[in-house]
């Protein structure tokens, strides 16, 4: 079963939104095209992958079709620049811990912006729930405490933090 990649960007621009009409503004087409495309992805895929309410909310099923449609956002990208189509800055979702965030997450990210044309999009987490952004395609990557990884991604272990108690009288 293929998935339309149009449909899937579609489906993942309506949760950033949260809207039809704001995936819409986003897509620069008409809410009633948003409602249509998903429509279409729904029909090709054999799911309903929204839940029709207000907010829209994702069925468990749209989380592996927008996971999908923010890998083909990235290869797109990466492919526009080899071709030499100047292509921006791509937005790469990552979730973190807050003990990360605030102690070494972001001098290695700064580095990599530096190096490359990159806008890092940071959710913050516990680390126990990091992963569970993973599976919903909300990031792309995340800095979680789960050793086994989500389907279609790897993990990496990046080491650990030390905490020392301190008290004063």
């Amino acid at each position: 079963m293929p998935i339309p990649a149009l449909g899937a960007a579609t489906l993942a621009a309506v949760l950033d939104a949260g809207s039809m009409e704001g995936a819409a503004r986003a897509l620069h087409i008409t809410p009633s095209a948003v409602s249509q495309r998903i429509r279409a992805l729904e029909d090709e895929v054999g799911r309903v992958l929204l839940v029709r309410t207000k907010p829209l909310r994702p069925t468990a099923e749209a989380h592996a079709v927008v996971r999908f449609a923010r890998q083909v956002a990235l290869l797109e990208h990466d492919a526009a620049v080899e071709l030499g189509q100047g292509a921006g800055p791509v937005a790469l979702p990552l979730a973190v811990n807050a003990d990360s965030l605030a102690t070494w997450f972001l001098a290695p990210l700064a580095r990599l912006s530096a190096r490359h044309p990159v806008v890092f999009d940071l959710h913050r987490d516990d680390q126990d729930f990091t992963a569970g952004m993973l599976e919903d395609g909300t990031v792309t990557g995340a800095v979680t405490s789960r050793a086994v990884p989500v389907g279609g991604c790897r993990v990496q272990p990046l080491g650990m933090l030390r905490y020392e108690a301190v008290a004063t009288p």
